[in-house]
């Protein structure tokens, strides 16, 4: 796959020049790309110009929930074995800001990078990096992983982007007809009518987007009765 293919495919999904996105990914779902991890993470910088801002999770929950005393270095703590190579390669980049939060931290490129960092102390709630991207109506985006892994959905669980209005899920399968991976996302596919689908970045690749403020007002509606 190469880098024009997947610029392609989020062009496809609606994803413009000067959106802010949250991005989760697998590389291993593309297959082979030409560059690797760097090439998915240029074709998202280039889609969304310099006036659009990149966000990856650089979470450390599996070592660091649990531990009595941990050290979060924001420079060199590795994210590999939590969200995988694409965020690894992206926190890395001489331009990347990563958030200080000890367990969901984020790293974002772009000009609203310093917007996105929250307090450090929430991590789905009011001051988070999560309720700060429902702020800046940021755009959510999976690239061969399920929606259901978007963390979005913790803050619009939580009640935090209490906004109106309509709003749509857009899911494309790797085969199959579009199905709920867990309960948020049957929530999603209940509460907004169905799922929209667009064609693939690359062969096999699921991919997703939605936007942060679209979610918590269905998703909210329902949280009692389910959570």
């Amino acid at each position: 796959m190469t880098k024009q293919g997947i610029r392609k495919g989020l062009t496809d999904v609606g994803l413009k020049v000067g959106d802010v996105v949250l991005v989760h990914s697998s590389l291993s779902a593309f297959g082979y790309v030409e560059g690797g991890a760097d090439t998915v993470i240029d074709a998202l910088l280039e889609t969304v110009g310099p006036e659009g801002t990149v966000v990856v999770p650089t979470f450390t929950w599996g070592p660091f929930h649990a531990a009595e005393k941990v050290i979060l270095d924001l420079v060199n703590t590795p994210v590999k074995d939590e969200v995988g190579i694409i965020p690894e390669a992206f926190r890395k980049r001489p331009e990347a800001k990563r958030s200080t939060h000890i367990c969901h931290s984020v790293a974002a490129i772009g000009p609203h990078s310093d917007d996105v960092m929250g307090g450090g102390v929430s991590s789905f709630g009011k001051g988070s990096n999560f309720h700060q991207l429902c702020k800046l109506d940021a755009q959510c985006v999976c690239i061969g992983v399920a929606f259901g892994c978007c963390a979005e959905l913790h803050a619009a669980l939580r009640g935090v982007a209490a906004v109106g209005g309509s709003g749509h899920v857009d899911v494309v399968e790797p085969s199959g007809p579009s199905r709920p991976h867990n309960m948020r996302l049957l929530l999603q596919e209940r509460a907004l009518g169905g799922i929209r689908r667009f064609p693939r970045p690359g062969k096999g690749v699921p991919h997703s987007k939605t936007c942060a403020n679209e979610m918590a007002p269905y998703v909210g509606g329902h949280r009692r009765s389910h959570y």
